[in-house]
């Protein structure tokens, strides 16, 4: 009568049990990457929010500055740039690209101006994260509100469409 196992059967157990680690730390990567790039990019709509908020409430300019090919934004409150803060989309996300109805950024740094009653000219940032998912943000610039796109055409498209129909309000 025999009690216990064998080395081989316990190595056997250890390469099963390996193996359902190794799937499911896989499939779990994929679902903590796109959490990422959500909070980052809800962060994103969060701060433009909170500057068009602070500027239209306190009845002064307020700006915010995009560092490209990284995860850092910049919020200036009040002129010159008085009051400063810095925002992070964590390490694994990234702002790489700026449009508007005058510029095209993938390099440098781009800056949002926010009027006194909380608006700005009408932008798109590009968001890269992990995983080299990519997402573009269409930020309308009176009302502020955000459609998220796929693709980049179809930003380009829309903010030619707005500079021909002549300068933004913002």
């Amino acid at each position: 009568m025999r009690y216990g196992f064998t080395l081989i059967e316990l190595l056997a157990v250890l390469v099963i049990v390996g193996l359902i680690t190794a799937v499911a730390s896989l499939r779990l990567s994929g679902t903590v990457q796109a959490a990422r790039m959500e909070w980052a990019t809800d962060r994103l709509i969060a701060t433009d929010s909170l500057m068009r908020s602070h500027a239209g409430g306190c009845g002064r300019a307020a700006h915010l500055r995009l560092q490209l090919n990284t995860g850092r934004l910049t919020r200036d409150f009040g002129e010159p740039r008085a009051k400063s803060s810095i925002v992070d989309l964590g390490q694994s996300v990234q702002v790489t690209r700026f449009l508007s109805t005058t510029k095209d950024v993938e390099t440098g740094e781009a800056s949002i101006d926010y009027s006194p009653l909380g608006a700005s000219h009408t932008f798109a940032v590009e968001l890269k994260g992990p995983g080299n998912q990519k997402r573009l943000l269409f930020f309308a610039g009176i009302t502020g509100q955000v459609t998220r796109m796929e693709d980049g055409q179809d930003a380009r498209r829309l903010l030619e469409a707005f500079r021909q129909a002549g300068p933004d309000p913002g």
